[in-house]
């Protein structure tokens, strides 16, 4: 008997493509979300260590010219955390967009997986179905030839 054959492999084959494809794309997303969250991290340790250093500076020597550098300075980073914050945000939603491209890709591809599957079983049944019928037909044949003589 012939070999099984899915006549929609093509089909899998490309929605596999296509689900790999948005699993690379899923991932290099959530490398840059960890680095966007990296960033700011670092940006708001910043803010506080130089939080601390005005302290201990205006503790000792009270400038008001360093006072207002350093108002401008926590300006500045808190200006730049919330724009860097903003961006995590951006990069959260296109993150949340391409996971469910990829979840929905993932079932496609299951859902033809599945057909294939049923149809593999329907196949072997039915090979298992012939081979019973050609072992039947020959313990016939042989019953009938020893009945004969």
């Amino acid at each position: 008997m012939k070999k099984f054959v899915f006549k929609f492999q093509s089909v899998l084959d490309h929605k596999k493509h296509i689900e790999e494809k948005l699993k690379d794309e899923l991932s290099e997303l959530n490398n840059k979300l960890k680095n966007q969250e990296q960033l700011l991290d670092l940006l708001r340790c910043r803010l506080l260590e130089s939080q601390c250093n005005w302290l201990d500076d205006n503790s000792e020597n009270s400038n008001a010219g360093t006072a207002m550098w350093y108002q401008q300075y926590f300006l500045d980073l808190q200006i730049r955390i919330n724009q860097e914050e903003e961006l995590r945000k951006r990069i959260q939603e296109v993150v949340e967009v391409k996971r469910g491209e990829y979840i929905e890709a993932q079932k496609e591809r299951m859902t033809i997986e599945k057909i294939e599957h049923k149809e593999q079983r329907e196949y072997l049944y039915n090979v298992e179905r012939a081979e019973q019928q050609m072992i039947d037909q020959t313990a016939a044949i042989g019953f009938i030839r020893q009945h004969r003589n």
